[in-house]
């Protein structure tokens, strides 16, 4: 073939290619407009999932804008498919990172939606996706369930999180006392105590019952603390409320036994006297040795008789204790009566 014939085929040749490259590059983007096409009127009418199955084949088929991506994400949410929807708002944000705003305002709207089904699961879920997208987000009104969700499920640690960002808005009685109880199960029941107060403020007495519970036993716990540190006023001061409750009944007979022991120490010596009686009077244990330890005190305080040892055996009277005070004196304290 002459030199000029070749050229001429050749030049055919390359036409007809960039032709069948044109071509192919229509048909897959008209195939993907098809599919995007077919997707909106699917979610017009309201079929959610064919209108998925239309938007993935259409991402499927090399689109790449992220607004495909954003429209699986925003049917898998819609359809309640948090986890998926999730994964696909990412490839969304990857593609076009402009999109994150829009991401996060389809999430939040999910949340509320779970809310409104009591699906807690669902709701964590959607939020968690909304904070990892936009750490900054907004969601207080929905900050609440979320912290009950993860107290429920023992995470009370990552509950206190959310309950500081839903009591950074109105301290709605509800949120007081559970936030309270998240502190209490950290063992921060100085924090705790500070809640369950502001929830008594807040309700009428007859709905303090069950924190007037979690404050004993807080205020108890506690006080071992303060005692430990050598801070024994501020330790009377709580074993004092744990009495004045009269909650937990279980801890109800050494919490008087400990406050007549701190108030020996401040020699107010006839108040002790009322305590060590309340210990007598309220040891459950079947051996009484706590309330005979307390009568013990009360014939110390009152008629100055000496306590006997361990075995019940007397003291002869003017002789000291072991310490200066009666045996089992705690040495944290100073016998001042």
């Amino acid at each position: 073939m002459p030199e000029h014939g070749r050229e001429k085929v050749a030049g055919w040749l390359l036409r007809g290619c960039l032709i069948a490259v044109a071509v192919s590059g229509c048909v897959t983007g008209a195939a993907e407009d098809g599919a995007t096409l077919r997707g909106d009127q699917a979610w017009a009418h309201g079929d959610y999932e064919e209108a998925l199955a239309e938007y993935r084949l259409a991402a499927r088929r090399g689109a790449n804008s992220g607004d495909a991506h954003l429209r699986v994400a925003h049917a898998y949410a819609r359809l309640g498919r948090v986890d998926e929807a999730r994964q696909a708002y990412r490839r969304a944000i990857d593609l076009e990172p402009d999109l994150a705003d829009q991401a996060v305002s389809d999430l939040v709207r999910l949340a509320r939606t779970a809310q409104q089904q009591a699906d807690r699961f669902a709701l964590a879920s959607a939020l968690e996706a909304a904070a990892e997208l936009n750490p900054d987000v907004n969601f207080a009104r929905l900050a609440f369930p979320l912290a009950s969700h993860y107290a429920a499920n023992g995470e009370h640690a990552r509950a206190l999180v959310f309950f500081q960002r839903a009591l950074s808005g109105d301290s709605v009685p509800e949120v007081l006392y559970e936030a309270a109880l998240a502190y209490e199960e950290v063992g921060a029941c100085e924090a705790a105590l500070a809640f369950y107060g502001q929830f008594t403020e807040a309700v009428p007495t007859r709905q303090q019952r069950d924190a007037g519970w979690h404050i004993g036993k807080c205020s108890y716990d506690l006080a071992q603390e303060y005692r430990d540190d050598g801070d024994h006023e501020g330790a009377l001061t709580l074993i004092q409320e744990t009495v004045a409750r009269g909650e937990p009944r279980t801890h109800l007979a050494r919490a008087y036994y400990e406050m007549g022991e701190l108030l020996v120490s401040f020699a107010r010596c006839d108040e002790a006297v009322d305590a060590f009686r309340g210990a007598a009077r309220e040891d459950p244990s079947a051996s009484r040795a706590l309330a005979r330890r307390a009568e013990h005190w009360i014939d110390q305080l009152r008629f100055g008789v000496s306590f006997g040892d361990e075995e019940g055996r007397g003291v002869m009277e003017g002789e000291e204790s072991p310490g200066g005070g009666p045996p089992g004196w705690p040495e944290d304290l100073e016998w001042a009566c």
